[in-house]
């Protein structure tokens, strides 16, 4: 008897990688799919294959790791071998499911497995009188062969998968229900590889399958019967409506361990909203909730009155960290019941309330969510806020400050007159380190005050202005604001109409400048051709702080290319350069492409692990060592100096804690005294006169 293992090396080098068939194998392949399924063959008819099969490693029956090498090279020659170095016979070897196969004592062997599974397989071979071969379950390896490729997967033996394959079968056949189509063998292989890439490591993705109420069910099953841990449940893009939402309402009741709930664009309203949010007032492990819409999809229909509950749950929950509501059509009455909760609660920090036909009659409770919430990053796009909502913040911000980071107001319907106030508004904000104003409509005369609104920022580290129609002379006073600011980190100005003038003093400005820390530039959806060529070929050599540049969807063509591989080949810090959409030749992008894999290759060589970064903190080369001691020796010298100053206080309260004892000894004494005095005084008046003798 010989037994052999299979190692996951030998999985993830043989079985995870797609290699096609050539032509000179194609009469291996006669069937579509080949399966090598568990329980009992008998391969009477195809001896002579299994013994070629096997003879590549007879000679290390008693060596493990030999007989794993081993048995990786025999199916690896197996499967490229061609036909004519094998004994040619009349039929090729094909491993096909009997249906009348004998039982196995084991009730493991008795189980039928998909085509695709994960976990390590073992093989039995054992040798007869009349020399015939049983292959005993090469269990749960199962090679599936699709002409013309042979189909292996990469994740074919994980052992971090979320569900096992019963159970993503039965949720297949609920799909096909919901539907209202029947199972076919092709789309359960898809709906398998898709569960194998999402679902895994506690995670439960089953977004855009137009699941419905069947779906719910199952998931409703698998979730409240607590076999498996999920922590990531993501159904959006579905058609679960709100009996589907109650379903798995109940069933997140019963669950400790879903920490990620996203049914954003599944028909839900009132009825739903209201059984979702009685769940979550007694849930405590839920940190992110998304029941807004996704984009291109508005299904979520959550009015004011039907999201009044959720104040209640704000105000309980205390684990809750992300809010999703974007695209919901809450209104001003929502927006109303939302920030009454967030000002209760002191855990959430991150809400979307966008496109969500909030006006400027709201402008007060948007500035109460501002500065009355514990909220960091607010998105507040696609709602038309207006000159009303400008003018109360304007106002507002005179006397106060607010406390967010992040601060999303693209495409909020500003009027052209509302760009200055606006700016005017977030200069003195101190927490603000990103904000989008996409959409944003400046005025020639307002172009000195955003340049001086950029080169005077000290904590503003992302600024997007993405279709503002900026110009030339936009540009030109950015860049030279850039130049003169150290802060900002990432620049947004994609679709700005920029011809080659606005783009070139960008380029020489940022060549030219020693205080700009700009690390990512968008350029995009512009004009600009290949006479700025030279100029940004001298910012790549020269600057090298920048990691991402974008120029998708100009008119660059070969020269601007060449400019920019010139640059890059001395440069070894940019990441990622992106040129989609322009006349670009094939071979300059190649050159690029390998240029920036060089980059990216030298960069993570260069990274070091967090342990090693700490241990560089407290270690220092031999030229550095005289430093280092002298900063120690300050160092221990101030140290001493503390220590003495605490002693010396430590002197001074000992002091004076003693002389309060003191004074409190003699208070006491003095009031015992008192005390007796009065006694005695009390007693004389008490006690009779006696008469005078005569």
């Amino acid at each position: 008897v010989m037994k052999v293992s299979l190692s996951k090396r030998y999985s993830q080098r043989v079985i995870s990688q797609e290699r096609p068939i050539p032509r000179r194998h194609s009469r291996l392949v006669k069937n579509p799919s080949l399966t090598i399924q568990t329980g009992e063959m008998e391969l009477k008819n195809n001896l002579p294959r299994v013994q070629d099969f096997f003879a590549s490693f007879q000679g290390s029956f008693g060596n493990e790791k030999g007989s794993r090498k081993m048995l990786a090279s025999g199916i690896e020659q197996y499967i490229t071998m061609p036909i004519s170095t094998k004994q040619k016979r009349k039929r090729p070897f094909t491993a096909t499911k009997h249906n009348t196969r004998p039982q196995s004592s084991h009730p493991s062997h008795n189980k039928q497995i998909s085509e695709i599974s994960g976990s390590q397989g073992r093989t039995m071979m054992t040798s007869r009188s009349n020399g015939d071969f049983l292959y005993k379950s090469l269990s749960n390896l199962h090679l599936s062969l699709k002409s013309p490729k042979i189909l292996m997967t990469s994740y074919i033996l994980q052992a971090q998968q979320t569900l096992p394959d019963s159970e993503l079968k039965k949720l297949y056949l609920a799909r096909c229900k919901d539907i209202k189509v029947s199972p076919s063998p092709k789309q359960e292989f898809r709906f398998l590889e898709y569960a194998y890439r999402t679902c895994v490591e506690g995670k439960l993705v089953l977004s855009e399958m137009n699941a419905g109420i069947n779906m719910a069910l199952e998931i409703a099953t698998i979730i409240s019967s607590n076999n498996y841990y999920i922590n990531h449940l993501d159904v959006k893009r579905n058609s679960l409506g709100n009996e589907g939402i109650i379903i798995l309402a109940r069933a997140i009741a019963k669950s400790s361990a879903i920490v990620h709930l996203d049914l954003s664009s599944n028909e839900m309203s009132k009825e739903g909203a209201n059984a979702l949010f009685k769940v979550l007032k007694n849930n405590s492990t839920i940190t992110c909730l998304h029941i807004g819409n996704s984009k291109g999809l508005h299904r979520n229909f959550l009015s004011g009155k039907s999201i009044m509950q959720i104040k209640e749950v704000l105000r309980v929950h205390s684990q809750l960290v992300f809010l999703d509501c974007g695209g919901a059509c809450i209104g001003n009455e929502g927006l109303q019941y939302v920030v009454e909760g967030l000002k209760l609660s002191k855990s959430v920090k991150v809400v979307n309330v966008n496109f969500n036909a909030i006006t400027s009659s709201a402008s007060q409770l948007i500035i109460d969510l501002l500065q009355k919430t514990s909220v960091k990053r607010i998105d507040l796009s696609g709602n038309s806020l207006g000159q009303g909502f400008v003018n109360d913040l304007h106002k507002f911000s005179q006397n106060f400050s607010f406390l967010t980071t992040h601060l999303d107001l693209s495409s909020c319907g500003f009027i052209i007159s509302c760009a200055q106030l606006l700016l005017q508004s977030m200069k003195k904000d101190v927490m603000l380190n990103e904000l989008k104003i996409d959409e944003m409509r400046f005025r020639s005369e307002e172009y000195e005050f955003l340049k001086n609104f950029i080169s005077g920022q000290t904590n503003i580290k992302v600024l997007s202005l993405r279709s503002c129609f900026l110009g030339n002379q936009g540009a030109v006073h950015i860049a030279e604001a850039l130049s003169n600011n150290g802060v900002i980190s990432e620049i947004n100005l994609s679709f700005n109409k920029i011809s080659n003038e606005g783009a070139k003093a960008i380029a020489d400005k940022l060549c030219s400048s020693r205080t700009s820390r700009l690390k990512v530039l968008y350029l995009s959806f512009n004009h600009i051709d290949d006479e700025s060529a030279d100029n940004f070929g001298q910012v790549l050599e020269k600057r090298y702080m920048l990691e991402v540049i974008n120029f998708t969807s100009n008119d660059i063509k070969d020269k601007f290319a060449i400019a920019l591989i010139n640059g890059i080949s001395k440069n070894f810090v940019i990441m990622t350069l992106k040129l989609a959409q322009n006349p670009v030749d094939y071979k300059h992008l190649k050159t690029l492409e390998s240029i920036l894999k060089r980059n990216k290759t030298s960069c993570n060589e260069r990274k070091l692990p967090y342990y090693l970064r700490e241990v560089e903190k407290y270690t220092c080369g031999p030229q550095d060592y005289e430093k280092t001691l002298t900063e120690i020796s300050k160092i221990k010298e101030e140290c001493d100096r503390v220590q003495e100053f605490a002693n010396k206080n430590e002197e001074l309260l000992q002091r004076t804690e003693e002389k309060e004892k003191a004074k409190s000894k003699i208070y006491e004494a003095q009031k015992k005294r008192l005390n007796q005095f009065s006694q005695r005084q009390i007693t004389l008046l008490k006690t009779p006169m006696k008469p005078k003798r005569k």
